[in-house]
């Protein structure tokens, strides 16, 4: 269901570098999505996939690296989790 960071990476925009990203700032990202106690920020999308950074957790900022938290998932897969309730859209960033 979701990519691997090296997929992802391979996949990234040329700008796209999470090393110089400053975390939580949301003009950074697309937007947002809530769900599983989760919050997610939609970073871009191509035609096949959705990539995202996993931001929070239980209202708590992740302190996972790189590889946990930029992730794909499919268009198809990532629809039909929003059409099922998994996952909302969210209108902005709550930390």
């Amino acid at each position: 269901m979701s990519g691997s960071f090296e997929s992802f990476m391979r996949d990234a925009p040329c700008w796209f570098c999470p090393e110089q990203r400053c975390r939580l700032d949301p003009s950074r990202y697309k937007y947002f999505v809530r769900g599983k106690g989760c919050m997610l920020g939609v970073l871009f999308e191509d035609t096949l996939n959705v990539y995202f950074e996993w931001l929070t957790e239980e209202g708590r900022v992740v302190d996972y690296g790189p590889e946990l938290r930029y992730r794909c998932w499919t268009k198809r897969e990532f629809a039909r989790l929003m059409a099922v309730g998994v996952w909302e859209p969210e209108a902005e960033l709550a930390v």
